[in-house]
């Protein structure tokens, strides 16, 4: 028996009363906090103007559908680990099997038409090439399916079939103040753990909100050629909501030590398998973090040069080049832990001075010194990535006195570093699980 997925077939008015329905679910759960209220305004009436109306391929197929009908175990494309040159590759197919299956089942007219639907599905993000060599082709190449990647991601909605158009840092200032709005209303007294992650991750605000919202940002278009500074608060507002996001994750299916990334195996499975897709391609923590924040750089627990996104990832297109970073994000992304900086809500037109304002916070909050014993006590992270800031321990405290500009610790520093003689020492990071409420600025909502 042939399948014929679902067709795109409903009224366009309908598709947009789903759309605005969203919209106003959002509007009426944010209509009494400030921040929130103009932003909504401005999205919804983007949406009305601007919107797509469904989640379609070639204006026909429901996209979800047909991807869960190619991966059904019993009458699905064969997925399985396949070996080429003895290299295993995990849970892909065979392109033109894909082919095949496609013709086959959706009664298509030729090969042609079926490789054209794969094509859009590749350039959507929904499967590559394993190796990332070659576009859709019907031939013998191997290709996988977003879903069977290495591990969870986290932000995929297969119910709604409606398309916001909302920009990449109006999208994540929206999740971020969502998210934690979740987290404000769900904390507890607990001993182990300050947030109730199970009443959390059941709430209507989760589900039916955040949810829906995340997997929004599938849709969003030329992340790599965004302005540097809405790249700054896009990446950095991302990186905090997603953190939080697998936070519920982690301890909403089973309980945890608050303090479980203590556990390398456990800490990379957090930073490196849990994934957000975004913009048609599935990042890490890691992959935010190391790949695009800190220009493609190796992390800390490699001693040589490492890539995060290698020469063939099309991810490569998004990193920060060498003139765009900025040393100070390492004061920016929270990452849930006690030791982590607090979370802020970037925007494009303030981050310069959000950045400037959050450093100075976050390091005169752990920087102590005392002049008699002749030591300078620093956040672990100014150990871990020093050379983003410095060639030299010497050097960095120029740096840091920069950043405390105005502050008598800064100055401090300063005079130690002229008289010599003294030793530096790095504060333990605290990998125990502490949510803590946003930070803002004086006059900013």
């Amino acid at each position: 028996a042939k399948f014929i997925p679902r067709r795109m077939n409903r009224a366009s008015s309908v598709v947009t009363s789903e759309k605005l329905l969203f919209l106003s679910l959002l509007t009426s759960e944010f209509e009494t906090n400030p921040r929130l209220e103009y932003q909504l305004a401005l999205l919804k009436q983007n949406e009305l103007e601007n919107g797509e109306d469904e989640d379609k391929i070639t204006g026909k197929y429901d996209i979800w559908e047909l991807i869960d009908m190619m991966r059904c175990k019993k009458n699905g494309i064969s997925i399985q680990n396949r070996s080429y040159f003895f290299v295993t590759y995990e849970r892909c197919f065979i392109g033109k099997e894909g082919v095949d299956w496609m013709i086959q089942r959706l009664n298509l007219q030729g090969r042609y038409e079926a490789v054209k639907i794969f094509q859009i599905l590749q350039d959507k993000g929904f499967l590559r090439h394993v190796a990332n060599d070659h576009p859709f082709l019907d031939t013998n190449f191997f290709y996988r399916f977003v879903e069977d990647e290495e591990g969870t991601i986290l932000n995929i909605s297969k119910h709604d079939r409606f398309v916001l158009s909302s920009s990449p840092s109006e999208l994540s200032r929206i999740l971020l103040e969502l998210i934690t709005d979740i987290f404000q209303e769900h904390q507890t007294s607990d001993e182990f753990s300050n947030i109730n992650f199970k009443a959390a991750s059941s709430s209507d605000k989760f589900i039916i909100i955040f949810q829906k919202l995340s997997a929004q940002l599938r849709h969003l278009k030329h992340l790599d050629t965004l302005p540097t500074n809405e790249k700054l608060a896009f990446w950095l507002n991302i990186y905090n909501t997603f953190s939080q996001h697998a936070l519920i994750h982690v301890f909403a299916s089973a309980p945890q030590n608050p303090a479980f990334l203590l556990q390398l195996n456990l800490r990379y499975q957090f930073f490196r398998n849990l994934k957000y897709f975004i913009g048609g391609s599935v990042f890490s923590l890691d992959d935010i973090e190391h790949g695009i924040l800190r220009g493609n750089m190796n992390t800390p627990i490699f001693f040589f040069s490492r890539n995060i996104f290698p020469d063939k990832d099309p991810r490569r297109i998004f990193p920060l080049s060498r003139n765009e970073l900025d040393k100070r994000i390492h004061f920016a992304m929270n990452c849930g832990t006690k030791s982590s900086p607090p979370v802020m809500i970037y925007t494009p037109a303030l981050i310069k001075n959000q950045l400037q304002y959050i450093s100075a916070t976050y390091l005169r909050s752990i920087i102590s010194i005392n002049v008699e014993q002749r030591k300078i006590v620093l956040p672990m992270c100014l150990k871990w990535y020093q050379s983003d800031f410095a060639s030299s321990e010497l050097q960095l405290l120029d740096v840091i006195a920069e950043l405390l500009a105005g502050d008598e610790r800064g100055q401090i520093i300063q005079q130690q570093k002229k008289l010599g003689g003294f030793s530096i020492l790095y504060q333990e990071y605290e990998w125990r699980i502490l949510w803590k409420a946003p930070l803002r600025m004086e006059g900013v909502i």
